[in-house]
């Protein structure tokens, strides 16, 4: 076997286009590795030359299509939208009117019952009245008869009864005489309740923020000029 190695060698050494193909091989080698290297190179000279004209262009773009103010529109309804100052404004309303709703209503009670009581009495001062009237007639039937005694039996009672009909008249007018003094009185608790949510709500959102529900039927518009091109391809949903 060392016999056969050394004839190889000296084959090899004696052979000069297998060393010539050795020497080529080699320089190969290295010109692909330098051209692999070079290749990555440029490529990434490339990509950054590219990367860098996109970049212009996009924002050459988004400049002209105003995306930043309209960008920033956006960020600023939805501010707006997730804004909780309304909501608890409103929330302070409420509970500041309460007291003066509960009073309201407690008012409202007792005007209506003074206005019943006030119509049963002026229907009963219709009834009585009608019956005293009757009552007087028969005395007088009685006491053209002769029948002294019935007649003023009659007279007695119809007398008796016109007196109540003048005492429940009066209460019917003092009662509705009361109901009316109530009845002026609740446009004043009614603006008290209101001034009181007024404060409460201006204390939680003295800024006026608007609610969600008055903000629902709005969207963010696209600028002026783009809206009167037409061009808005880049709109944003509507919300």
């Amino acid at each position: 076997s060392t016999s056969l190695r050394s004839r190889r060698s000296a084959v090899s050494s004696e052979n000069p286009l297998l060393d010539n193909y050795r020497r080529m091989a080699v320089a190969y080698e290295k010109d692909a590795q330098e051209a692999e290297v070079a290749a990555e190179k440029y490529s990434y000279m490339t990509q950054a030359a590219l990367g860098g004209a996109v970049k212009q262009a996009v924002n050459t773009e988004m400049e002209r299509l105003h995306v930043r103010p309209w960008a920033n529109a956006v960020w600023q309804f939805e501010r707006m939208l997730r804004d909780p100052r309304p909501a608890n404004a409103a929330a302070k309303a409420s509970e500041a009117a309460a007291p003066y709703e509960k009073e309201f209503n407690v008012y409202v009670d007792r005007q209506h019952k003074f206005d019943a009581a006030a119509q049963q009495y002026a229907l009963r001062v219709r009834a009585d009245g009608e019956l005293a009237k009757n009552l007087a007639t028969y005395s007088n039937q009685y006491r053209l008869e002769g029948d002294s005694e019935k007649a003023d039996e009659f007279k007695v009672q119809a007398q008796t009864l016109m007196n109540q009909v003048a005492s429940e008249q009066s209460l019917a007018k003092q009662y509705h005489a009361m109901a009316q003094q109530i009845f002026k009185k609740l446009p004043d608790i009614q603006k008290m309740a209101g001034q009181a949510a007024e404060y409460a709500a201006w204390k939680e959102n003295p800024a006026g923020a608007l609610p969600t529900a008055q903000l629902l039927p709005f969207t963010v518009a696209p600028p002026l000029d783009l809206a009167a091109t037409g061009d808005v391809s880049v709109a944003p949903p509507v919300r």
